[in-house]
């Protein structure tokens, strides 16, 4: 009876007595691949102690929605989940041999798909850039070496007028957000400098590493987590890879959106829709709907774009290796916290 009461997490809305709820369940979406159908933008669906089912999609919880039409009661008036899961599949054309959820994912809190089918190189379909602003980012982790050497304070130093490089993270459609760990390393450690070292043999690259991002120059191993977690999962060197990353920040912050954001530090008139604006005005129409903006309070923290995979392939010429030319129309981007006024945090302690 779990098995089918997980596969069916993702189509219903229905209240349940606190007693036939699991809250600790959460289940990955076996049709997170199909594009076109409901529901398979979502990552992972849940119940929580409200008895209401809800789906995270792009990080943001939605509350679910379901045609009570569809649905299918036993003689005694429970649920048939068996027969309302394939009412659902049926009224919106997707096959009944899809979407099946998997034994293995079911109960517990994890939302990651099995293993294998998630850390397997060279499986991506989709890129991220993820770009920090850097001053705000060190108002909440202050005690990072990044954050407080005062080589780092200048206002004149690079991460004062900036985006830094956060990371370039292959994607894989069907895992969520949970791609990764392709190589020998298999674990997350929130300790980035626990994470073997890795040599980049070209130098040009690991000098600028250095600048763009701050942890390599500070010491603070951030380069080891982002290698291991998400570089391992495509084919590029070690070198390719972060030139590649290198190159795609730059051409972002050469871009009219971030002069914006420079033209704004220490003010707090920037309004969302200007940023939002400026991202279609340097990177062509409907362009912010595939980006991602983080704020904490008032503060924009960091900004991400949804890329194709092309932007990690070997065979794409470098003159191409463009934000506005590696654009994935397919995917869409969101607001997290952020509010009509946004603030762009000065570099150095306030």
């Amino acid at each position: 009876m779990k098995l089918i009461f997980a596969a069916f997490l993702f189509v219903s809305t229905l209240t349940f007595a606190q007693s036939q709820v699991d809250t600790s369940m959460e289940v990955a979406n076996e049709c997170f691949a199909i594009k076109g159908k409901p529901f398979s933008t979502y990552q992972k669906f849940y119940f929580k102690a409200d008895g209401i089912a809800y789906g995270l999609k792009n990080g943001q919880e939605v509350k679910l929605k379901y045609d009570d039409s569809l649905k299918k009661l036993n003689a005694d008036g429970s649920i048939n989940y068996n027969d309302s899961l394939q009412n659902f599949k049926t009224a919106n054309g997707i096959s009944p041999e899809v979407c099946k959820a998997d034994p293995n994912q079911v109960g517990g809190s994890s939302s990651r798909p099995a293993p294998s089918s998630c850390n397997t190189l060279s499986e991506m379909d989709s890129v991220v850039l993820a770009m920090s602003w850097q001053p705000a980012f060190c108002e909440g982790k202050g005690s990072k070496p990044e954050c407080k050497l005062s080589q780092f304070l200048s206002p004149d130093s690079y991460q004062a007028k900036n985006f830094t490089l956060h990371g370039l993270w292959p994607n894989k459609n069907s895992c969520g957000q949970n791609y990764g760990f392709c190589g020998e390393v298999k674990s997350n450690s929130s300790d980035f400098c626990k994470y073997p070292e890795f040599e980049i043999t070209n130098r040009n690259v690991e000098k600028a590493l250095e600048t763009v991002m701050p942890s390599r120059a500070a010491g603070s191993c951030l380069e080891r987590h982002e290698w291991h977690k998400h570089g391992t999962c495509q084919t590029l060197d070690t070198s390719k890879y972060f030139e590649r990353a290198i190159r795609l920040l730059k051409n972002f912050n050469q871009s009219k959106t971030a002069a914006l954001v420079r033209k704004n530090i220490k003010k707090t008139t920037l309004k969302k829709s200007d940023l939002l604006k400026s991202l279609d005005d340097s990177f062509g129409k409907d362009a912010s709907k595939r980006f991602v903006l983080i704020c904490s309070g008032n503060m924009l923290t960091e900004i991400q774009v949804n890329l194709t995979a092309a932007s990690l392939d070997p065979k794409t010429e470098e003159a191409k290796v463009t934000i506005k030319g590696l654009l994935n129309t397919s995917a869409t981007g969101y607001v997290r916290g952020c509010k009509d006024q946004i603030t762009i945090d000065p570099i150095g302690p306030n």
